[in-house]
């Protein structure tokens, strides 16, 4: 185990002084610009559902997709307002508009289009690519 830690750290020691412009040094550069990086709003939202009658309750949990790893500090640093913004668009909306295939992606469209529209007035900079449920139940 010794002996792979010492190379491992050899080896990562010969990266980082490798000289980008020599042709034979193998060097691993990562743009942190195209770098992509999700970020979970945790915990997973569970609301009351908008329908007449029995409680009907949705369990929905989300991950963000940033439009750089760069972003993640702002994004954090905003959770509170994603969390309430999203919590006001799940619990406003009926049991029928999101029990279909074709209603949770229309209400992920909303999740990302006011997402988008927060970070570019708090920040000027949409911050999210794209929203993804990763657990959608409703009972």
């Amino acid at each position: 185990m010794k002996k792979f830690c010492f190379f491992s750290l050899l080896l990562w020691c010969q990266l980082v002084h490798a000289v980008p412009n020599d042709p034979n040094a193998k060097v691993f550069m990562i743009n942190p610009m195209k770098t992509r990086l999700y970020e979970s709003v945790y915990p997973p939202f569970i609301v009351n559902l908008q329908d007449k009658g029995k409680p009907v309750y949705a369990q929905i949990a989300v991950e963000v997709k940033l439009i750089s790893s760069m972003e993640s500090r702002t994004f954090l640093d905003h959770r509170p307002q994603v969390r309430a913004l999203l919590l006001k668009l799940f619990s406003s909306k009926t049991k029928a508009e999101i029990e279909t295939r074709v209603g949770r992606e229309s209400l992920r469209r909303q999740a990302l289009g006011k997402l988008k529209a927060l970070f570019s007035r708090e920040v000027d900079d949409p911050l999210i690519e794209d929203v993804l449920f990763t657990s959608f139940i409703i009972q």
